[in-house]
């Protein structure tokens, strides 16, 4: 018995189509450097602009500021340079291959990215990491987020070779390699 007729093609609907999925042109995103970050509490200032005078060097940084009261004045921020592994992160993931899949509007999130990995190498703090690895999460840095992502990293250059010419090292084979596995007594088999 034949089943039932066919809808005809403009009535058919494909059931597993996402109605969100779009195509979109963008070019390569521009790599920026590293921003120097400036201090909240430590001042540069050599002069405090109400009296005057130098202003001493205790009292400008977090510590000083819980302990003593010090009146409200411009200041310079100290320059903060990057960690040297915050240096280093940001050179690794500008080198990798999901720098093809950023635009220039993820460069910002990146930034913000490089600035929790940076809190995180100078205080070590658990919960500036924790934020730190879910925020890695967006950018495709995780061997986790490019699964769900679904990339697919594939090597460039297989596995080296040994060079001709080279010997490999020998198996060892024979009484003594047995008489090791008998307990070191030296006992000689008889093949």
């Amino acid at each position: 018995m034949p089943g039932p007729t066919p809808k005809p093609p403009s009535a058919r609907q494909r059931r597993n189509r996402v109605t969100t999925a779009a195509s979109l042109e963008a070019p390569p995103v521009t790599r920026v450097e590293l921003p120097v970050l400036t201090s909240s509490t430590q001042c540069v200032a050599e002069v405090d602009r109400k009296s005057g005078c130098p202003l001493p060097a205790v009292g400008h940084d977090l510590k000083h500021f819980a302990q003593y009261v010090i009146e409200p004045h411009d200041f310079m921020g100290a320059r903060i340079e990057p960690h040297p592994m915050t240096v280093a992160w940001w050179n690794t993931i500008w080198a990798s291959p999901m720098v093809a899949e950023w635009v220039d509007a993820d460069v910002p999130g990146l930034i913000a990215l490089a600035i929790l990995w940076d809190g995180f190498y100078r205080t070590g703090d658990a919960r500036v990491h924790a934020e730190a690895r879910m925020a890695t999460r967006e950018f495709g840095l995780s061997p986790l987020s490019r699964r769900q992502l679904q990339w697919e990293v594939k090597r460039l250059q297989p596995a080296a070779k040994p060079k001709p010419g080279t010997a490999r090292p020998r198996r060892r084979s024979g009484p003594a390699v047995l008489g090791v596995l008998d307990g070191g007594k030296g006992k000689a088999h008889a093949s």
